[in-house]
């Protein structure tokens, strides 16, 4: 998903340098939802300093400044978390922007399903502790069908041209590539 923008923004722009704008909008994303989960955990005085920390990180400024997109898979499943574990009277808003940003995160990168689903089972477990086992599986049920809804015609298209909806690994496996290709 990532990787379309980054490809608009190059041919809108003509260089580069656009193309990175996304990351850098990425760690402004990530220090907000971090924000919100920090504002959370440590008392109103002291928020700063872990934002601070976590913006300022040599990998995260390092990231911000390239055309890759681990970042944005990062801001998209810290806003999805931070979405996940408000509490407030009326929670389907936020669980199904939950579920729209944990879709954005694994149409950016599959991989994102490795972090995301443990951290948000994490959270449904607190929902469930705070309120009902009932409630818990009610946000699991939103969040899930917004981020399959968001990601079903990406996966879709790969299935119907590639034949796997995670698409083609023609270009990864090494086993089918031989070592004059690998050189070459």
């Amino acid at each position: 998903g990532a990787v379309y923008l980054q490809l608009h923004f190059l041919s809108l722009w003509d260089g580069y340098r656009a193309a990175s704008l996304l990351q850098w909008f990425a760690s402004l994303g990530a220090g907000l939802a971090l924000s919100v989960l920090i504002r959370r955990l440590l008392p109103r005085g002291t928020m700063g300093l872990p934002v601070l920390v976590g913006l300022t990180l040599p990998l995260g400024i390092l990231q911000a400044s390239s055309s890759q997109t681990d970042l944005q898979v990062a801001a998209w499943l810290l806003i999805a978390i931070a979405l996940m574990s408000r509490s407030t009277s009326d929670q389907t808003n936020s669980l199904g922007c939950a579920g729209l940003a944990f879709g954005l995160a694994v149409l950016t990168k599959p991989v994102a399903v490795l972090v995301g689903v443990p951290l948000a089972l994490l959270v449904l477990w607190k929902i469930s502790r705070q309120s009902s086992w009932a409630a818990a599986a009610r946000a699991g049920l939103i969040t899930v069908a917004l981020g399959i809804l968001i990601c079903a015609p990406h996966f879709g298209r790969n299935q119907s041209t590639f034949g796997d909806p995670l698409g083609s690994s023609a270009g990864t496996l090494l086993e089918e590539r031989s070592a004059a290709d690998l050189v070459a």
